[in-house]
């Protein structure tokens, strides 16, 4: 989140994001959380990408090249567009195969354990990745 000499700034990002989560599970909003690397790879193909890398990509994604972007946008967008290709993914696993017994039904429940984390609190289709 952010840099250890910015302690301050941690420990409002993290109230921030408790309470965030604590709405999504109020309202039952899915929470779906991915890793950086995660991220740039579905986005730009490599988990070690940089941010001027993932900017772009982004960018060919929509077909607007808009240099003025922040990061935080490009990195906000990303994780839009990220989600949306693994969902497909997830999903084009699901109308393939089912959810049955064998290696197809099995890789569609590992891409929807990657998606969430067990939680009995939490309704189904809604994880907190930690």
């Amino acid at each position: 989140f952010t840099h250890q000499s910015y302690s301050n700034t941690a420990a409002k990002m993290g109230h921030a994001r408790g309470m965030a989560c604590l709405a999504a599970q109020e309202h039952r909003v899915p929470l779906i959380e991915y890793s950086p690397a995660r991220v740039k790879k579905a986005v730009t193909g490599r988990g070690a990408a940089t941010k001027d890398q993932v900017a772009r990509m982004v960018a060919q994604w929509i077909g607007r090249a808009d240099s003025a972007w922040s990061f935080d946008a490009t990195d906000a967008l990303a994780l839009a567009i990220a989600h949306v290709h693994m969902m497909r993914m997830r999903n084009a696993e699901y109308s393939k195969c089912g959810v049955g017994s064998g290696e197809c039904g099995m890789k569609a429940q590992r891409l929807n354990s990657e998606l969430r984390t067990p939680n009995s609190e939490l309704p189904m289709g809604v994880g907190v990745k930690r």
